[in-house]
């Protein structure tokens, strides 16, 4: 057993799984990642959908028929089923092993839907007309989900699934059951306590959702009938105030898909039908399209409801007055106005262009091109696919009151002014070019009037330009290219070295990546959304936002110990490749020994000593079954008197495990040994340890890490095993200490020798 397989058992999942997890902005960090990934696959299902409307609205034939009806079903069976996918994506964000989690959640989202079924109650059409016999007002409540009638929860009673499946797989997976039993240790056991855990959480439902429900849907008319765009006004304010810390999906996922971001019931759809004075055919299509679109009930969220009225086959709709465009119908007919939230092109056609020209005018005449060369990238990135967010960082700092008191309140503005206008224009991923001419040219005919973004992008963008130009001035602030913020460009053989591999084999990019965030041993967690590494590393005081900015890096934000690198749109293929690395075996023991291989011949006995002052322990004392029984390796348990904690060998440090706890030592013929420091320390490991040491070579005075013993006397067991986990047979261990016996750190306590 090796050192890597060791921390593949059950026993390190355990201990990875329950890290403190509790700090609020930690929690909400994984959140947004997590509502991130089904977000994700929403623009293409979008644009599948508005291009089966369109062919639908403009092909009269029936190839165009198939066509239309092609592209719609494979957008459909997204739309349709957004809750489980929301479900899915909050259970692998939150649990440590992605696939049997996200089947885990599967399941628990089938049960929590069908255990719903014996408490709806049904007239003789088959309309849901009570839940739970007593809750009798339920208009928009009923839906059907994967084919089962059930209350209409929308993605929260997806996300609420998938949290509690992540907190019950996290703990229950690693639980043992008696022997008898053994067959449904682990994940088998996952399913057995979940089944009956969401027939509970299903019934709570049936109980309180009706009225939490009642009042949202109230809270997204409301919303929806916000006078002259001061919904959008305030969304794109909360939203573009929020980026900076990462939590701007939140509020997206809010105004996107549910009731926050408008409602359409089927109530208010038939009145405006009725009201129009819409034909049998084009009410029956009409209709058909609204029940097929979210599994029958009501449309939820801004996004959700412009793809559907994008998604019908018609440009237009009878009025009274004449047949008018289809977008403003629905907001004549039905009170929905779509794109009230998904529509701040202004933002990123000008606003953005006007801020960069500025930082670029500004700067000093010296580091001007410098400037133009970065700022310029980013302004052509932000123009073409909306994504802001290297060119938001290349001031935020500099100045934080420009961001807040101009750029933010002017990209609330772009939302409230395109609605003013009365345009309708859709989103697929961030706003950019690209996007306003596939969700607002194509579909002109619809009446999206994609052709404002323009003018209000051009008024806000000079205005944003003077504003910063002249502030910048005024107050001599130090953005880029301007008073010593001088933004270094990579040089060519620079670049040729960090897309360089090492003999090894390593990416010298990623490894230095790794190297100035504190190296792997300081890594708790590393993952990405769209543009940013997020990062959670145990001390994050050393680390220095310049170090990465001949990496790529546009900026960071350092909250605590939890950090966000913005590294555009690769920023997800550098997580990717740094957690290989890290669950590569590049710092195994395997690789201690290859580095001894030349000495070893030599060695034939070793010894090993006390890392602290403490009493020697039987290891069948320790209260943990894996090294009670031996499964771990053979050796010893010490109690810690003393709080330094030293190297137990003269050999190398290979490495020290993630939360701190347990150091992996090589002697120096290759042989592993493993210092567990206590038994159900992991938990407060930040409390408990303090890390000083690093990996590699070590003595017997190399100081590793420091304890805490008061908070190691309050875990399950202060006993510290020993052990070496994979001695093969030709070696021999000595305990050269008695159980019972104090001994001062740099003793010797055992000794390995060859037999042979």
């Amino acid at each position: 057993m090796n050192i890597k397989s060791i921390k593949s058992t059950k026993f390190y999942q355990a201990y990875d799984n329950r890290k403190n997890k509790g700090r609020a902005k930690s929690f909400f960090d994984q959140l947004s990642r997590g509502l991130m990934l089904p977000i994700a696959i929403l623009p293409i299902a979008g644009l599948l959908l508005g291009i089966g409307g369109a062919i639908g609205a403009n092909v009269t034939t029936e190839v165009g028929v198939i066509f239309a009806n092609i592209f719609k079903g494979m957008s459909d069976v997204i739309f349709g089923n957004l809750p489980i996918l929301f479900c899915i994506a909050i259970t692998i964000t939150f649990s440590k092993d992605k696939g049997a989690s996200g089947f885990a959640s599967a399941i628990a989202y089938l049960v929590f839907c069908s255990s719903q079924l014996a408490f709806l109650q049904f007239d003789a059409d088959g309309k849901m007309k009570s839940i739970m016999w007593f809750h009798t007002e339920i208009t928009g409540m009923s839906t059907s989900q994967l084919g089962l009638p059930t209350i209409q929860t929308s993605i929260f009673g997806g996300i609420v699934v998938g949290l509690l499946t992540s907190f019950i797989f996290n703990r229950v997976s690693i639980l043992k059951v008696p022997k008898a039993l053994d067959f449904f240790s682990g994940i088998r056991l996952v399913p057995i306590v979940l089944i009956p855990v969401m027939f509970l959480l299903s019934t709570a439902f049936l109980i309180f959702w009706p009225w939490i429900g009642l009042i949202i849907l109230k809270m997204g008319e409301g919303i929806q009938g916000a006078p002259g765009g001061t919904g959008g006004l305030l969304y794109g304010i909360l939203g573009r105030a929020l980026m900076p810390f990462g939590l701007h999906h939140i509020p997206i996922v809010l105004a996107f898909q549910t009731p926050f971001g408008g409602v359409l019931t089927s109530t208010a759809l038939e009145s405006g039908i009725l009201e129009a004075g819409v034909s049998v055919k084009d009410s029956a299509t009409i209709m058909e399209a609204f029940n097929g679109f979210n599994n029958g009930g009501s449309i939820e969220g801004d996004q959700n409801i412009w793809n559907f009225i994008n998604s019908l086959p018609f440009n237009d709709l009878n009025s009274p007055s004449g047949n008018i465009p289809i977008f403003d119908w629905f907001n004549q007919y039905t009170g929905v106005y779509a794109g009230r939230y998904t529509q701040d092109y202004p933002t990123y056609l000008g606003v953005c262009l006007g801020i960069g020209a500025a930082i670029i005018v500004a700067s000093e005449k010296k580091n001007r091109r410098d400037v133009s060369v970065v700022v310029g990238s980013s302004m052509l990135v932000a123009f073409l696919t909306g994504i802001t967010e290297p060119l938001e960082f290349t001031f935020l700092f500099a100045a934080p009151l420009l961001f807040y008191l101009i750029y933010v309140p002017l990209s609330g503005l772009s939302y409230m002014f395109m609605e003013l206008a009365g345009a309708h224009v859709g989103v697929g991923f961030a706003r950019g070019f690209i996007d306003l001419m596939i969700y607002g040219a194509l579909p002109v005919l619809k009446g999206t009037r994609f052709y404002w973004a323009f003018v209000l992008a051009a008024g806000e963008g000079l205005f944003a330009f003077g504003a910063f130009y002249l502030l910048i001035k005024k107050f001599n602030i130090s953005t880029p290219g301007r008073g010593g913020n001088v933004m270094k460009l990579i040089t060519k053989d620079e670049y040729k070295n960090l897309k360089s591999t090492n003999k090894n084999g390593q990416d010298v990019r990623i490894m230095e990546i790794i190297k100035n965030l504190g190296g792997e041993q300081n890594l708790k967690d590393v993952s990405a959304c769209a543009t940013r590494l997020r990062v959670s590393v145990n001390d994050a005081s050393n680390i220095s936002k310049e170090s990465f900015n001949a990496l790529g890096s546009k900026g960071m934000v350092i909250n605590n110990n939890s950090l966000q690198i913005i590294f555009g749109g690769e920023a997800t293929i550098i997580s990717e490749k740094i957690n290989d690395y890290l669950n590569s075996n590049h710092g195994s023991v395997e690789e201690a020994k290859k580095e001894y291989t030349y000495k070893k011949t030599s060695f034939k006995k070793f010894n090993i000593y006390a890392p602290f002052d403490g009493e020697i322990c039987s290891l069948d004392q320790v209260p943990d079954e894996l090294f009670s029984q031996g499964l771990i390796g053979q050796g010893i348990a010490m109690i810690p008197h003393s709080s330094k904690v030293y190297s137990i060998v003269d050999g190398h440090l290979v490495n020290i495990f993630h939360t701190n706890h347990a150091y992996n030592f090589a002697s120096k013929d290759g042989t592993e040994i493993l210092v567990h420091i206590g038994i159900d320390t992991v938990e407060n490991s930040d409390n408990i340890f303090d890390i000083i040491g690093q990996p590699g070579k070590v003595n017997l005075k190399s100081h590793i890490s420091n304890i805490d013993l008061k908070e190691i006397e309050n875990s399950k067991s202060s006993m510290t095993p020993i052990v070496l986990p994979d001695l093969n047979s030709s070696k021999k261990i000595n305990i050269e200490v008695k159980y019972g016996q104090k001994v001062k750190a740099g003793d010797l306590i055992m000794s390995v020798e060859n037999k042979i």
